[in-house]
């Protein structure tokens, strides 16, 4: 049997490779939420969302759940604070509109990955919040999608930013479509 940190360590050796989704990234959002919701306590007008690959039914990935929240700009810090205090490691401001964290943690002998991604930007939230969508009601879409995962998964397997650069001219596109049909709906 391996130790909690082998998982740990296997996991993050494993991050970029691709894995068909399950119905544990629901529950891990879920239970992470309510945490989140928890330690995020009285700030007004924050949303906490699912969002990436794992927030769609049937669409593989790196198995990794990503979870968006918005704040007023005047709540950064306090949830930032928040967020630390629900057991995630603060990675740093990802090109100056998201702070981004991240926590591992074990399931069932398997070590998973939660990132947190926090932003006061509107256009960001909404742009991500219309891309998930999108790919929900758009099967063609996300099996194109997935085609290119599966690609850089095999191609980057190490490595994260070539793993991004690869799937960032569809991402875009789809992206461009999602807010398209977004603010038509």
């Amino acid at each position: 049997m391996l130790s909690r940190e082998l998982l740990l360590k296997k996991a993050v050796f494993e991050r970029y490779t691709f894995k068909p989704h399950t119905r544990i990234h629901f529950d891990t959002f879920a239970r992470e939420e309510k945490l989140l919701k928890k330690n995020l306590g009285k700030i007004k007008d924050k949303e906490i969302e699912h969002v990436g690959s794992t927030a769609i039914h049937g669409l593989g990935g790196k198995g990794i759940v990503d979870i968006l929240i918005f704040v007023q700009k005047k709540n950064l810090s306090k949830a930032k604070r928040g967020i630390i205090k629900s057991g995630f490691n603060y990675n740093g401001n990802w090109q100056k509109r998201r702070y981004f964290f991240s926590k591992y943690y074990l399931h069932k002998k398997r070590a998973h990955l939660v990132h947190v991604h926090l932003t006061a930007e509107t256009k960001e939230f909404h742009k991500l919040l219309a891309l998930v969508d999108y790919l929900k009601r758009n099967k063609t879409a996300r099996a194109k999608y997935e085609k290119l995962k599966r690609k850089a998964s095999e191609m980057y397997w190490t490595n994260g930013e070539n793993y991004r650069k690869f799937k960032k001219k569809l991402l875009s596109k789809l992206a461009k479509k999602a807010l398209l049909d977004y603010r038509q709906s």
